[in-house]
Order: structure tokens, then C-alpha cells, then sequence
């Protein structure tokens, strides 16, 4: 912070903006004059009565002090308002700092926010001025920020940090708190010092460990929500805090679907500014998230007070938004919450080929993992995806070579539930699960034998591929498992062709590099070195 100047310092309830301007004036020995404000100062002249009373408090009794603002001021209170500060800024020996607490309770319409502006303006000696509020300054400020008379420190910067984190930890619970449970409490409070105290102090009375405390929210904290700022605000704007509950990131376009209001990103907009919890995320497109706390109070809340189909219905309702915007996970926890199984499945199926290609593997286990066990171990394609989700996992720790024996259990389930279906796609998929699974072993290649075999009986079964979708998964397999275990297979040909094929036409590298490595092995094996 500036040494001289005037800082605004605002962010929400509990962040310390107040303790870290204390700690400020304290460590550098600054003395300063603490004027704590109430709706009363709204009235100027209630203002000046007691901003005159907290000055003579500095000085002896027969100390010229400024007169109060009686009626004759009333007419030309901004000239008052410039004399009175110029005096007692002169009476007091630089460096002196003004300190203007709980200015958010100053109404929009009260003159003191002009009365605060020409005091800034008056600030030319080594003398500071801090106002405290969990408001961003008022529009009547905008000329003091743009001629750099006051500056803005905020939210961002009173965040804790995760070492700030740790410190505190290690204060309220005497003994070291580990990385990964530091990690989880600074995601959970996200830097916020009244949430991380409640919640290790809470640990502490009930003899809880931190790593369990990051994984739950304590009533205390509910409380502290709905006292401070769910029971403030009307009962209109409670209604679409609820409904924006459920939403991890809040864009324009959500925000008016989910309410069914065109002023709902206005709504958002102010409780940004009044520091309601709510962060502002600015990219391509201006995204609100609530503090995970806060959500989690505003989550707790529905549940509690939202009939069980109007619950339901907000689930479902913000499950579709997610999707549409690009967060399936969440979209499938919500969906599933709601008891929507079967849109679910039908979207973690439509959705898992563009994980696997994206190698996003882990996530798309979770979401199997989410879904019932009557669905997720019975169903052939859930099956069938579980095992491509671990078959890049198979190296283990300490191991030379993967080891697949448990995929490959997979996909030979999968395969004879997609057999006894009929289903020609599952089919082809699973058997190329399971000549990948066995080819990446780089072992015992007579494991091929069998499965190499049961490819002509598919084809006999179910006919040729027809997806194009399967031909991309099969064919580098096929080539893979010909070229280490039969490279005489009168049908190794055809399968080059189409190989080829692939690597001048697919869409992404990842085939064709399982393409190109068995040729180019093949290649190098029949002495050709100049196609190789």
C-alpha cells in the first residue's frame, strides 16, 4: 500500500480488510484516527458532529477544533465539507492516517460520498486515508480513481495466500498440517480468513482432523451465510440466489435461463460489487462463481426449503444449462442427483468416444463410477469404456512392461454381452480392446492366436465394419496384432490399405501413429528399408 494517498480496501465479510489495514498502521508505528461508521453518519451533519468529537479525542481540551455543521453550513455544505478538512488535516503532524470503517453502510443517496471526495482531494502532506468497505466505491468516486486519488485494493489481493493458509492452520491446531490438506482447506475457503478459522476451530472443539474438515462445512459457517448475507437481502433476490445454486460458473446467458429474468446478470453484477461472496471472471465472456462456501449454503438451502419437485426440477433445469455450455461432469452429477438416470447414461454415452480422444480418461471413469451398479457393471459399453479408461494406466510403478490382464477381463466381458446383442459396433470395439491390450504387453504374442481367429468369425457373424467411428479403433489393432503375430495373413494386405487410408485421412494423430509404428516395424522386418 501507498504510503500516502487514499486506498479504498473492500472485499466480503471476514476477509481481514480490516485487520490487514490494523496490522498495517500497527507495524509501521503510523498513528491514525479510527472512525467507525454507521447508517446514522448518512445524515452529514451526524457526520461532522461526531468526526469532530473522534479529532478532539487527539488533543487537550483548548485545542482549536472545527465548528460543528449547524443549519448556517446547510447551504454550501461541499465549501464546509473542503474547510473543515483542510483544518483538521493541519492540525495533525504527518504521517497521520484517516481510517473510515464500514463505509457500505452509507446510503446511495447521502452526501457524504461527496463530502469523502473533497476530502481525498485535500490530501497533499504525508497524510493517508483508508475507507473499509464490503462495497466497491460508489459512482461519485469514479473522478477521484481516474485522477489516481484514490485506489482500489481488493478481494484478489486480501485472499489468502496457501503458505497464509498453512500459517493460520498450524496457529489454531499447534501441530503441521500436511501439503495435500492444505491444498484442500485454501479450494474450500478459497483464501476467505473467517471461513479457514470457523472451520479449524470447529475441527478443534470436536476433535476433528483438518483433511476431514476440507471435505465438510460446519453449521457454524451456514450460519455466519445466512446471517450475514442471506437474511439481508429481499425475498426476490433469496429466490435467485437458489436458483443460481447449483451453477459452478455463472455466465450472462445462464444466469437468465435459469431465473427466466433479463435483469438476473444485473442482479449478479451488484452483488459483485457489494462483495457478496460472488467472483467476477473476465475473459471472452464475463463469468460469476460464488464462493464454494457460499454455494455450498445456497445448495443446503434449497434442499431445505424447495419442495421436492421444484428441487428436482432446479437440477434438471441447471443440468441441461452445464451441458449446453461445455461442463458435462457436473451435468451428469446433477442430472443423476435429480434421478434422471437415464439422460445420464444416454450423455455420458454420446460424450465418452470425445473423452477417449481427448484423453480424459479419469473423468470419465468418475462419471461411470456415478451411475448405479445395476447399470455401470451390467452394461456392455459401460464395461467396454471402464476398460479403455484403464488400459493407458496398465504400466505400473517399478514394471518395465503394462500390464493389461484386467482390461482385457473387461473388454472379453464386454465382448460376449455385445455378441449375444448382436451389436456389430460393440463387437469390433471390444475385440480391438482386446488385441491392444494384449500387443502392449510386448510378451506372449501367442495370446493373438485366438483372438486374431475370432475376427474372421465376427465378420462371418455380423458382417464387415460399417462405422467409419470403428474402423479408426479396429484397424490400427488388427494391424498390430497381424504384424507380431502373422505378418503371412493373406488379409494383412487389405488392412495395410486401409491403414494407409487412415493416415492420410483421419482427424487426429492418434490412429495414425498406432498405424504407423506396426508398418513401420513390418517394414524394417522384410528388409525394406526405402518404404520404411
Amino acid at each position: 500500500m501507498d504510503p500516502f494517498g487514499a486506498v479504498w480496501v473492500t472485499g466480503p465479510a471476514g476477509s481481514g480488510k480490516t485487520t490487514v489495514v490494523n496490522h498495517y498502521l500497527k507495524d509501521r508505528n503510523l498513528p491514525c484516527l479510527w472512525y467507525t461508521i454507521d447508517e446514522g453518519d448518512s445524515d452529514i451533519a451526524s457526520f461532522f458532529y461526531y468526526l469532530k468529537w473522534a479529532v478532539k479525542a487527539h488533543f487537550p481540551p483548548d485545542a482549536v477544533i472545527p465548528p460543528i455543521m449547524t443549519p448556517d453550513f446547510f447551504p454550501n455544505q461541499a465549501l464546509y465539507a473542503k474547510r473543515v478538512f483542510e483544518k483538521i488535516f493541519a492540525l495533525f503532524a504527518s504521517p497521520f492516517s484517516f481510517v473510515f470503517d464500514d463505509y457500505q453502510e452509507v446510503t446511495a443517496e447521502s452526501p457524504l460520498h461527496e463530502v469523502l471526495c473533497s476530502a481525498m482531494s485535500q490530501i497533499q502532506t504525508p497524510i493517508h486515508m483508508y475507507v473499509i468497505s464490503r462495497d466497491e466505491p460508489p459512482s461519485a468516486f469514479a473522478r477521484s480513481r481516474a485522477n489516481c486519488r484514490v485506489s482500489l485494493l481488493g478481494w484478489e489481493v486480501l485472499r489468502l495466500r496457501p503458505e497464509e493458509t498453512r500459517g493460520i492452520a498450524y496457529h489454531v491446531t499447534a501441530r503441521e498440517v500436511s501439503e495435500k490438506v492444505i491444498a484442500d482447506l485454501q479450494a474450500k475457503t478459497d483464501g476467505w480468513v473467517a471461513g479457514l478459522i470457523l472451520l479449524l476451530r470447529r475441527g478443534e472443539f470436536e476433535g476433528v482432523e483438518p483433511k476431514i474438515l476440507s471435505r465438510h462445512t460446519p453449521q457454524e459457517i451456514f450460519d455466519y451465510f445466512g446471517g450475514e448475507i442471506f437474511k439481508k437481502l429481499q425475498p426476490s433476490v433469496q429466490a435467485k440466489l437458489l436458483q443460481f445454486a447449483f451453477l459452478p460458473k455463472i455466465s450472462a446467458a445462464a444466469a437468465k435461463k435459469i431465473t427466466g429474468n433479463e435483469d438476473a446478470e444485473d442482479l449478479l453484477r451488484r452483488l459483485h460489487r457489494r462483495n457478496a461472496f460472488l467472483n467476477r471472471l473476465v475473459g471472452d465472456a464475463t463469468l460469476f462463481r460464488f464462493h464454494p462456501l457460499l454455494r455450498d449454503f445456497l445448495q443446503m438451502k434449497a434442499r431445505n426449503t424447495l419442495g421436492s419437485e421444484a428441487f428436482a426440477d432446479l437440477l434438471r433445469r441447471s443440468a441441461a444449462i452445464l451441458v449446453e455450455e461445455g461442463d458435462v461432469e457436473e451435468g451428469v452429477r446433477l442430472y443423476i442427483c435429480a434421478g434422471e438416470i437415464e439422460t445420464a447414461v444416454e450423455l455420458i454415452l454420446s460424450r465418452a468416444s470425445l473423452f477417449a480422444e481427448h484423453g480424459r480418461f479419469r473423468t470419465l471413469e468418475k462419471l461411470i463410477d456415478l451411475l448405479p451398479g445395476s447399470i455401470a457393471e451390467h452394461s456392455p459399453w459401460f464395461i467396454y469404456w471402464r476398460a479403455i479408461c484403464r488400459l493407458p494406466y496398465a504400466v505400473k510403478e517399478g514394471c518395465d512392461q503394462p500390464r493389461t490382464g484386467a482390461s482385457r477381463e473387461l473388454f472379453t466381458k464386454a465382448l460376449s454381452q455385445f455378441e449375444a446383442e448382436k451389436n456389430q459396433a460393440g463387437s469390433y470395439l471390444a475385440l480391438a480392446g482386446i488385441l491392444e491390450s494384449i500387443s502392449m504387453e510386448m510378451d506372449d504374442f501367442t495370446l493373438l492366436d485366438p483372438w486374431i481367429a475370432k475376427y474372421d468369425k465376427l465378420r462371418a457373424s455380423v458382417g464387415p465394419v460399417q462405422k467409419k467411428e470403428v474402423e479408426l479403433w479396429l484397424t490400427p489393432a488388427v494391424i498390430g496384432a497381424l504384424v507380431m503375430r502373422r505378418p503371412d495373413h493373406p488379409g494383412l494386405a487389405e488392412w495395410i490399405g486401409k491403414g494407409l487410408e487412415i493416415l492420410r485421412t483421419a482427424p487426429n494423430s492418434a490412429p495414425g501413429v498406432r498405424i504407423f509404428l506396426p508398418l513401420l516395424l513390418l517394414r524394417i522386418l522384410q528388409g525394406d528399408l526405402a518404404a520404411a
